[in-house]
């Protein structure tokens, strides 16, 4: 992944415990320019779109002054790849401070990296615990380990080629979690 910034838009304040953002709203623009690998795969080829990861602290256990970041990645259904999916490195992320100050800064204009994940169906019990890591800002903020380990362990389950991208990012948090996260 290139680290050079390319460009930081800034995004209305935000408070840890708001609403979920709309991210389509703030970071569709920018993946509009987002060069898409060109693949070998049959016609239509990668169907690529970008997702959000949840908030992580930038530091562990957090402090007053920590952040937490949400990595925007690129995720791609490819014909004839089945019970799988392509996942490309964060082009971007999305600051938000303890003041609730939310920035965009996109770190490249190309996708970099082409993993296959594993995707299969998971039950309702089990794809609520997993959303759990996206409404756990403010057990993060307290350092609450104990409630975030569940929802962040299963996440990490089933994203386990882009939790491997972000954990030398967020080392401190993924090993107080210590969940395997490859």
């Amino acid at each position: 992944m290139r680290l050079g910034l390319v460009a930081v838009i800034v995004l209305p304040l935000l408070a840890w415990s708001a609403p979920p953002m709309n991210f389509d709203e703030w970071v569709e623009p920018a993946w509009a320019k987002v060069e898409k690998p060109s693949t070998k795969a049959p016609p239509p080829g990668v169907m690529w779109r970008f997702r959000v990861a949840p908030p992580l602290p930038t530091e562990w256990p957090m402090t007053a002054k920590s952040a937490l970041v949400r990595w925007v990645f690129a995720a791609g259904m490819e014909v004839g790849l089945h019970d799988g999916e392509r996942v490309a490195a964060p082009w971007a992320r999305i600051d938000t401070t303890a003041d609730g100050a939310s920035k965009l800064t996109v770190l490249t204009k190309t996708l970099d990296g082409n993993d296959i994940q594993g995707v299969k169906p998971i039950s309702k019990a089990e794809a609520d615990l997993v959303g759990g890591v996206f409404r756990a800002s403010e057990a993060l903020k307290a350092g609450d380990l104990a409630l975030v380990k569940p929802s962040w362990c299963a996440w990490l389950k089933h994203n386990g080629v882009i939790a491997a991208k972000l954990k030398p990012n967020h080392q401190a948090f993924f090993t107080a979690l210590a969940c395997d996260a490859k």
